[in-house]
């Protein structure tokens, strides 16, 4: 399915993680954010941010990685430290070629398990 999306042509949103706020946090689970905490957000895909957008550049490394304001410092410590070889970077990724549907399908492992 992802090939023939791909194949298409045309921009995709994947249903399960929507250009909005509930997408960043569930409101149950984190009752101190609130909505307006994310008012100033705009949402874009890559192609509107980056004129010529690519997904390797010559080099790979750890300080390419850069922490935001959505606390996964946990998630970028471990793709830190995967940086130390570039290879084991580009073996997440399933699609490594920019496309006009904008996936970028990344494998991600639990334990050694995918």
């Amino acid at each position: 399915m992802v090939d023939q999306v791909i194949e298409a042509g045309k921009p995709w949103t994947d249903l399960d993680f929507q250009p909005n706020v509930s997408s960043l946090y569930d409101p149950e689970v984190d009752t101190r954010v609130k909505n307006s905490d994310y008012d100033s957000f705009i949402w874009r895909r890559v192609s509107e941010i980056y004129p010529d957008p690519q997904i390797f550049d010559e080099t790979i490394e750890p300080n390419d990685i850069k922490q935001g304001a959505l606390g996964d410092c946990y998630l970028l410590a471990v793709l830190s430290s995967l940086a130390e070889n570039k290879e084991r970077i580009e073996a997440l990724f399933v699609k490594k070629e920019i496309n006009k549907a904008g996936i970028y399908a990344i494998n991600f492992f639990i334990n050694g398990l995918r």
